[in-house]
């Protein structure tokens, strides 16, 4: 038909795989409108499972994850504390980085404008933090903006990368303070991110990173349903079954696309 032939057209001039992303309708004058965007190189896959703290039924971790034009996104915010205030906090920055991404804010000024929206839209303090992870799936490249959050782990095939950020919690700065990470990513790549009760939990080491990545190096599975419930069990195993905050833990699998 004739999407097909623009598409193979103008693809083979620009020499990029496309796709359509919407077709508008007909015109008056008969003439019809196609709208074309980088055809994705890559796939992204997400699993989450989470755990109230011991003391609540309630978390106060909120997630979200997605995918809009060429970008997939996932997403943890924890707020201060525990129970309803703490998942009332996150809960609002996790809509509000949605509607963001729908609209394709430029992550700064979205960070920015929630950070503002947070300090104004209550009498109390406000905080939570932000971690946030963006994949290019045309180029592959990965995105991580950390705004006082834990150590995302990346497992590939040889290793187990640690990346972490030393900045201040959104709410808490007036011009709110974030650290973008960049890398491109490889074909089976697997991008973990944990709240901070994960880290936490184990009390009896001084370095909580490394735990939990040898804990991570150890885990003979590419699913990530069964890498998040294994790093989930040995947090709740450390901590008796009886985590002092809430436990969250969003596995994301990145692979290259057959064409």
């Amino acid at each position: 038909n004739r999407y097909d032939r623009v598409k193979k057209i103008v693809s083979d001039v620009l020499g990029m795989p496309l796709k359509g992303e919407f077709n508008a309708s007909r015109g008056e004058e008969g003439r019809q409108r196609f709208k074309f965007i980088k055809g994705n190189r890559y796939s992204a896959l997400t699993e989450v499972v989470s755990v109230p703290n011991h003391m609540n039924k309630i978390s106060g971790d909120n997630y979200t994850f997605g995918e809009g034009g060429n970008i997939y996104y996932s997403a943890i915010s924890d707020g201060m504390g525990v129970g309803k205030k703490a998942h009332s906090e996150s809960n609002i920055a996790i809509n509000l980085l949605e509607k963001f991404i729908e609209a394709k804010f430029d992550k700064e000024l979205a960070l920015k404008t929630i950070n503002s929206i947070l300090m104004l839209s209550s009498d109390h303090e406000m905080f939570t933090t932000f971690d946030i992870s963006l994949i290019d799936l045309y180029s592959g490249k990965l995105q991580l903006v950390k705004t006082g959050a834990p150590a995302t782990f990346v497992k590939k095939k040889d290793r187990v990368e640690v990346i972490n950020s030393q900045s201040l919690p959104v709410g808490i700065l007036k011009d709110v303070d974030f650290n973008v990470y960049e890398e491109y990513l490889e074909d089976g790549d697997i991008i973990i991110m944990v709240s901070d009760g994960v880290l936490d939990a184990n009390e009896e080491i001084e370095n909580s990173e490394l735990w939990m990545k040898e804990l991570i190096s150890g885990i003979d599975s590419v699913n990530p349903r069964i890498i998040g419930e294994k790093i989930l069990e040995a947090a709740n195993e450390v901590c008796d079954f009886k985590p002092r905050d809430d436990m969250t833990v969003m596995v994301t699998k990145v692979w290259k696309t057959v064409r």
